[in-house]
């Protein structure tokens, strides 16, 4: 098992990922209970032209999570965190924002959101050092809780 930089560009890599990421946001809109997550409407192209950098957790030549970002000067916001469904709780998704918090950070914050309802979400959150700021109500009703980890929180 590796972690390893992903790029979205590449067409057959893509669609690796786009596939992950319906099987795993599926699984946040029926947390949530909003089937219409940003993520589930979005195309093959777009996820190839969202401008933001992946990260893979791979296993054999399988893709078993991923997390995207993108970094200014203060921050990596981070867009999304998606797990195969089969290998929830599994500690993918936590190596992958370790990763990415020792390798890529360089001091910055970490910022993230999720639907408020997504419980294991916000609980992997917490756990990792991040702490709520606060909620925003999107388009179509959907409530996003809003996180932040200060650089070297909880280590």
């Amino acid at each position: 098992m590796m972690i390893k930089e992903i790029n979205i560009r590449d067409r057959k890599t893509a669609e690796k990922i786009f596939a992950l990421q319906q099987s795993a946001y599926r699984v946040e809109a029926d947390l949530t209970g909003f089937p219409e997550l940003p993520p589930l409407k979005e195309s093959l192209d777009d996820l190839m032209n969202c401008g933001e950098q992946f990260l893979g957790f791979f296993a054999g030549d399988g893709i078993l999570g991923a997390v995207s970002f993108k970094m200014t000067e203060e921050y990596i916001d981070i867009h999304r965190v998606m797990t195969d469904p089969r290998y929830f709780r599994k500690g993918i998704a936590c190596r992958l924002l370790h990763y990415l918090e020792k390798n890529k950070a360089n001091g910055k914050r970490l910022i993230v959101s999720t639907g408020a309802e997504n419980r294991p979400a916000i609980l992997l959150y917490e756990k990792l050092g991040f702490v709520k700021t606060s909620r925003e109500t999107v388009e179509g009703g959907l409530v996003l809780q809003k996180f932040i980890k200060k650089p070297g929180a909880c280590e």
